[in-house]
């Protein structure tokens, strides 16, 4: 529902009608994942590097881990397609903290430059397989949308938040003792 009713409001609303499923799908993630990368391209290599920027992790650890979740959610479009029903891929077997943890070794001696594309080429290859996914029933529209919620774009906006946190802290220098007299 559009609340605003103005001609731009309402092109913009008969137009998103006229996409298919997957288009408003895809449009939907790019948008989220506008929103998230670019929380990355301002880091300098070194900051990435930087160990236990954000708990146990550097910035590149977040990159690989997000790239890992994007291609978990990539594995899961099979079953959906096929209306089976979802469980978590073999590759969580232990749990998710075991995966995180994989994950974490697997890719510790990536440069920034390399965990920077791991992660864009993960989402790329998800973005365009979405695109070339069949028509769906609802029930699998339905399984579509949780997964990709809980994979990137939701499982995104927190890792987001941590980073511009991080990013707000690492910016405030702690009084010199010039400054405070001590």
């Amino acid at each position: 529902m559009i609340i605003q009713t103005s001609g731009v409001s309402q092109v913009f609303h008969s137009e998103y009608i006229k996409l298919t499923f997957n288009e408003k799908i895809c449009q939907r993630l790019g948008g989220e994942w506008d929103s998230m990368v670019g929380i990355f391209t301002d880091i300098s290599d070194e900051r990435v590097l930087e160990p236990r920027t954000l708990g146990d992790w550097s910035m590149r650890d977040l990159m690989v881990h997000i790239g890992a979740w994007i291609q978990e959610a990539e594995n899961a479009l099979p079953s959906i397609v096929q209306g089976k029903r979802l469980s978590r891929s073999k590759s969580l077997s232990g749990g998710i903290d075991v995966f995180n943890a994989r994950v974490k070794d697997k890719y510790q001696s990536l440069s920034p430059t390399k965990a920077r594309a791991f992660l864009v080429i993960a989402y790329q290859r998800l973005y365009r397989r979405l695109g070339e996914l069949p028509e769906l029933d609802t029930k699998a529209q339905r399984r579509l949308v949780s997964r990709l919620r809980s994979d990137t774009y939701g499982h995104w906006r927190q890792h987001a938040a941590d980073v511009r946190m991080w990013s707000i802290k690492s910016t405030v220098t702690p009084p010199s003792h010039e400054t405070t007299g001590a």
